[in-house]
């Protein structure tokens, strides 16, 4: 069997740890270990923890950081498994979630993935589903072509994700001067060396909270800027450029849905220096500068429509 290590940042989880826990706990695949680490809480946390006996359970604690990457980091230092599982403080797995990625693993031993990922139900407060976040590409995706389908967007869910141990020690960890795009930062730097295999199939639930969605995803898409750019090289400046128009122009319409227009219509500037835009986008931003009120309307509509991939 292959030991896996189960990374589980916690701060202030109280509320749902208790139902993140047991879905680890009821894996089918049961060679596995659980590393919690606490960065500060000052809920019920520990409480909630230590009331569970299982010996799998590793639980350490830290003054606060202020960044989930930093409490990520330490687990994986203390990680002694073969691969690496990231699950939070409030999300689930379902019960052959290990048990059918490791058999991915093993089914394609003598291939370069090193990242198994799925698609995820996404729940609500009260655990109640309200959308799927399905994957971009599933099956097999060789480094570039990884690469330059994550570059545009996020496609991976981090509670979804099963990779190889190595993965994270040849890169050397999380960013820890990133929040909220950490995760995605190493999806990209493993796309330099690694495959990755999707699958398409609910694993996990990735818990929604607040209440706008659409201004979350801008936040995290603004602060990707810098690591977009990072990428960008004569070499392979073309196929870059490409994907990072497609990057731009979402950021271009989460804007737009957040009325924030003159951002908007500075995204899109941004992505038309790239490369060519599609006619859908060229035509939007028309109505854009005619009425933008107009073209919120229109991709406010479409953005509904699409609601369950999100």
């Amino acid at each position: 069997m292959s030991k896996v290590s189960i990374l589980v940042p916690v701060y202030n989880g109280g509320k749902y740890l208790k139902n993140t826990l047991e879905s680890l706990l009821s894996q089918t695949h049961e060679d596995f270990e659980i590393l919690i680490v606490d960065d500060g809480s000052t809920d019920n946390s520990a409480d909630v923890i230590k009331s569970f006996s299982d010996s799998r359970i590793k639980y350490f604690k830290q003054e606060n950081s202020g960044r989930p990457a930093v409490p990520r980091n330490k687990a994986l230092k203390k990680a002694t498994g073969d691969y690496i599982g990231l699950c939070d403080q409030d999300d689930l797995w379902s019960e052959e979630k290990l048990e059918k990625q490791l058999a991915i693993f093993k089914e394609n031993r003598d291939s370069d993935i090193g990242i198994v990922a799925a698609e995820a139900n996404m729940i609500d407060e009260k655990s109640s589903i309200i959308g799927r976040i399905k994957l971009k590409k599933t099956g097999y995706l060789g480094p570039e072509e990884f690469f330059l389908n994550l570059l545009p967007e996020d496609f991976v869910t981090a509670c979804s994700v099963l990779a190889k141990k190595e993965v994270f020690h040849e890169l050397g960890g999380f960013k820890e001067d990133l929040v909220g795009t950490d995760d995605y930062e190493m999806w990209l730097r493993a796309s330099q060396k690694y495959g990755f295999y999707g699958m398409e199939e609910c694993l996990c639930s990735w818990r929604k909270l607040g209440n706008s969605l659409s201004s979350n995803r801008t936040k995290i898409y603004e602060s990707s800027i810098d690591i977009i750019n990072s990428y960008m090289t004569k070499e392979r400046a073309r196929p870059i450029n490409e994907a990072a128009t497609k990057f731009y122009m979402r950021i271009f319409g989460l804007q737009l849905l957040n009325k924030e227009y003159e951002k908007a219509k500075a995204s899109f500037i941004m992505a038309s220096s790239r490369a060519q835009i599609s006619k859908k986008g060229r035509y939007l931003y028309k109505v854009f500068k005619v009425s933008p009120f107009l073209a919120y309307i229109i991709f406010r509509a479409v953005y509904l429509l699409d609601s369950e991939r999100v």
